[in-house]
This record gives C-alpha cells, structure tokens and sequence, in this order.
C-alpha cells in the first residue's frame, strides 16, 4: 500500500497491528491456527469472530448457496464455490 499526501485511507472493522483510527477496528492477537504454516484460518475465541461488518457482501439473489433463501448475504464458507448461473 502506498500512502502520500493527497491520499485519504478509510479503514473500518479491521483487526490492525499497533492500531488505526475507524469505526470498530481493534488492535489484539487474531488467533490464527498456525500462522508460521500460512493456516490463517481463526480459532474459536478470536476477537475477530463476528467483529466484522457484511454491508459490503452482496445479497444472494441467485441463491448461490441452493438452501432457498434469496435475501440474506452470499455465504462464505471454507471450501464452498457458489456456482454462479448466468
């Protein structure tokens, strides 16, 4: 990322080493599986559990996911595809 003086960065809802001023950000361990074996994947009782905010995940309107509901936002599972239908 690259910074200067006309740049204005919004950062919101993020878990960021040493900090940054934005709505809901925090500064704590993720608490990451195995980080030194790129596992980044969270363990239960991270601080970034549910901190989040979806406002920017589209809603599944194709229902992607094929359980019948068209109005909440397209899940993200691990190791789940949505198939996509044109």
């Amino acid at each position: 990322m690259y910074i200067d003086q006309s740049s204005t960065l919004v950062v919101s809802y993020s878990n960021i080493q040493d900090g940054w001023i934005g709505a809901a950000n925090i500064d704590d361990n993720p608490l990451f599986v195995d980080p030194d074996n790129d596992d980044f994947r969270l363990m239960p009782g991270s601080p970034c559990i549910d901190a989040g905010n979806k406002w920017g995940v589209p809603i599944d309107e194709n229902d992607c996911d094929e359980d019948g509901v068209f109005v909440r936002a397209v899940p993200r599972r691990s190791g789940w595809q949505p198939t996509l239908q044109r």
